[in-house]
């Protein structure tokens, strides 16, 4: 069973002009999947944070389960032997696809993506479904070995090929000519890799990698010169859990109760988060700038507890044994489904020495103001943005420390820090 970081820590505060309306979003539920113990059974539920009420709504006989995605208005779980789908809106189970070893999974256009792994030799580690009917379309038998998460990028999937530990490689799959155009070998320093984060705009591709679970590592591809280069983290352990956003990888390792920040512009740890928490599964609300924290003892219980992003305790509720993944049901107060609300906004390097580079996506014609104040309060910097280029802050002047970048919608007021090296 996996331990995933999907979380968010860097927001811009963004006011809407009389040019253009800017969308407001809301956190319409939160998907728990409770992976279980060993041999099951697994739990799927949702939270309400308007209500703070939590309900199951299925339970899968399976062995474990290791993801939850929400793509439109369908759910789609990876339970081991069991692919389903429900309506999101109503939890009805849709469809129920079996099969073997499926881990990981993906969305491309009309197509589920399945990455797979299991004790025994599958003939393949990689198939492709229809995501409407979960009809199976296509499998890649030259995928080598077992193999963990799945990222997509424009017609690409980007794999991590472990070989539960005893290899690490990145595989490459061109989804529109449905093969692999190669794997790339980490090294020996890139042996195990289990996430897969993506930092978008700027070609790079990241790997977090458990080495021989004695230590953990980072790996930095670089998509258009085809390089990589790997950091070693240096810890007794290797990483429970990680995960990519805006130029920092967030990670705990194993036995340990805090989470520290790796930063990939200078590829070294430069911050850490006090939880007090072992972590099993981490999501970020990236509405209201929450994390949501999964704790289990595997066998008995499990429970969520929810953080701002300075670490104060907001909230808990129980679940299930071993809440490991979260799906955020983000929408617009139209009621369109806004799942890649965190894409909608970038602002690196963070660690930054000289600027901050921020960019807006949005309609045409939409502008934002963006404010950049000191731990006091202090106004710092202010400007006008247009959406859809990139902009940038210089911090040049500025003494090292901790500023805060503000993101302010009629819906509200969303802070991060960014520190000035």
């Amino acid at each position: 069973m996996k331990n995933k970081i999907k979380k968010m820590l860097v927001v811009l505060t963004v006011v809407s002009t009389a040019q253009a309306s800017f969308a407001q979003y809301n956190l319409q539920q939160v998907i728990v999947l409770n992976e279980g113990s060993w041999g099951g059974p697994v739990t799927v539920g949702s939270y309400n944070p308007s209500t703070k009420a939590y309900q199951n709504f299925d339970t899968l006989q399976a062995r474990f389960a290791t993801d939850v995605i929400i793509d439109g208005g369908f759910i789609y779980v990876a339970a081991d032997t069991l692919l389903v789908k429900y309506d999101l809106n109503t939890k009805q189970k849709l469809v129920v696809q079996t099969g073997k070893g499926i881990r990981e999974l993906a969305v491309w256009k009309n197509q589920l993506l399945v990455t797979r792994a299991e004790v025994n030799p599958l003939p393949s580690y990689f198939q492709v479904y229809d995501k409407n009917t979960l009809n199976f379309m296509y499998e890649l038998p030259t995928v080598s070995e077992r193999c963990a998460e799945v990222k997509v990028v424009n017609d690409t999937a980007y794999i991590a090929v472990n070989g539960w530990g005893s290899v690490g490689k990145l595989a490459v799959i061109d989804l529109n000519a449905q093969n692999e155009n190669r794997e790339i070998d980490l090294g020996p320093d890139g042996v195990n890799p289990e996430n897969v984060e993506v930092e978008r705009g700027n070609g790079k591709i990241y790997t977090v990698n458990s080495l021989n679970f004695a230590d953990g590592s980072v790996t930095k591809y670089d998509v258009p010169s085809s390089s990589f280069v790997n950091t070693r983290l240096n810890r007794t352990a290797s990483c429970s859990a990680s995960a990519l956003y805006l130029g920092n990888i967030y990670f705990q390792t194993s036995n340990e109760n805090k989470v520290e920040v790796f930063s990939t512009n200078s590829l070294s740890i430069w911050d850490t988060l006090l939880l007090n928490k072992s972590v099993y599964g981490m999501g970020v609300d990236s509405v209201n700038a929450y994390m949501y924290i999964g704790e289990t003892d595997y066998t008995t219980f499990g429970k969520v507890f929810i953080y701002n992003l300075f670490g104060a305790l907001v909230d808990s509720f129980p679940v299930n044994v071993s809440p490991g993944t979260f799906a955020f049901d983000v929408r617009t107060t139209t009621g369109i489904n806004e799942n890649l609300l965190s894409e909608k906004f970038s602002v690196y390097p963070n660690p930054v020495t000289d600027e901050i580079h921020i960019f807006l996506s949005g309609e045409k014609n939409e502008s934002a103001e963006v404010t950049l104040t000191d731990i006091f309060g202090r106004k710092m910097e202010q400007k006008q943005i247009s959406a859809n280029s990139t902009h940038s802050i210089s911090l040049t002047k500025f003494p090292t420390g901790v500023y805060i970048l503000s993101l302010e919608t009629r819906g509200g007021i969303k802070t991060r820090k960014i520190v000035k090296e």
